[in-house]
């Protein structure tokens, strides 16, 4: 039984998520970890700390895309990166509160900014994507497409993203 609970305990630490380090802490300096379940009471990443290298890492990545997007805006008109530029804005802005996390896991601010903006920020990749799938249609033909006009595939895959959040 020792060596199945060794074995666990582990798999457990070997299967941490991205981003997060196994430290248990308080955020505040203290170390208020539950002694019956080893979780920290405060924490609102169940007593795991955000690892600030991944974080501070994804916050350069989505910087420099958002700048790429913003500046391709600007130079060639490409109007559908309105939607990828908020994405980067809410992929930097969700990434500042991971770090801020880093820092201070007992902090509702930091916790709400990381999972509110990290979550909605998909839908506006994939709002930027569906309006593309209707642009091509229309470039090569509609003998592809089950509904006409093309742009319907936009309205209804966006409406079911903005019902799902």
């Amino acid at each position: 039984m020792a060596a199945f609970n060794s074995t666990l305990s582990a798999g457990f630490n070997s299967t941490m998520p991205a981003g997060y380090n196994s430290t248990l802490s308080g955020g505040n300096g203290t170390n208020s970890t539950n002694s019956t379940l080893g979780v920290d009471k405060n924490s609102y990443y169940n007593g795991l700390v955000p690892s600030l290298g991944f974080n501070v890492a994804m916050l350069a990545i989505w910087s420099v895309i958002l700048a790429v997007h913003v500046i391709q805006l600007y130079l060639k008109q490409y109007w559908f990166s309105i939607g990828f530029i908020c994405t980067g804005i809410l992929e930097v802005l969700g990434y500042i509160g991971r770090t801020w996390g880093h820092f201070n896991q007992d902090n509702l601010n930091g916790f709400l900014l990381n999972m509110v903006c990290l979550t909605i920020c998909p839908v506006f990749t994939l709002g930027s994507l569906y309006y593309q799938l209707s642009k091509l249609i229309e470039i090569y033909g509609h003998k592809f497409a089950l509904l006409h006009p093309s742009i319907l595939y936009a309205y209804i895959f966006i409406c079911c993203d903005v019902i799902s959040l």
